[in-house]
């Protein structure tokens, strides 16, 4: 059944509200023999209607979607309307970027009121809901040297695979002077 929507004196469907409208539709228009003839052009015009209203849909997602990405770009200094679109968009279905949860992290970093802290830790814990488990990557773990390699010291040029064979070439050379790498 359709739904009031706001003020705008408009009447919103749902998804599957939507799916069950078109499958009648699409009954009705296969066997016009058991339709009137005058509903019929009131049928195809509907469909038409729908096609429309549901192209329009998609382009104001589309449109909000990307301005979810330019207020999230903008951050910090966009915050406030980041959480509105961010909080609009989970709302309708949007699944978090992991984009998204790392602006919530930053964000969260930030210094603000405890009710915006609140607000921001919400919205994070919200977004980690809404990903599903198969999509969640675990946070990368540091790679370890293996047991028994050195670390390399502060301010000591890790040497890479090319210039680890200039240098190993030059202690052969030279097996007395100590061999600096080249920067």
């Amino acid at each position: 059944m359709p739904t009031p929507h706001g003020n705008r004196g408009g009447m919103a469907f749902s998804a599957a509200e939507l799916l069950v409208l078109r499958r009648a539709l699409t009954h009705a228009l296969a066997h016009p023999e058991d339709a009137h003839p005058d509903d019929l052009g009131d049928y195809l015009r509907l469909a038409a209607s729908i096609e429309e209203a549901t192209a329009e849909a998609g382009r104001m997602r589309a449109f909000r979607l990307d301005e979810l990405g330019r207020y999230r770009g903008a951050l910090p200094g966009s915050a406030v309307g980041y959480l509105d679109l961010l909080e609009d968009a989970l709302n309708n279905g949007y699944v978090p970027l992991p984009e998204d949860h790392a602006a919530l992290r930053d964000l969260l970093a930030r210094p603000c009121a405890p009710s915006e802290r609140l607000r921001r830790s919400d919205l994070l814990a919200r977004c980690r809901r809404v990903v599903p488990p198969a999509v969640r990557r675990p946070a990368p773990r540091p790679v370890r040297p293996a047991p028994g390699t050195p670390r390399p010291l502060a301010g000591v040029p890790v040497l890479t695979a090319t210039r680890r064979s200039r240098a190993e070439a030059a202690r052969r050379r030279h097996p007395a002077m100590p061999v600096l790498a080249p920067r």
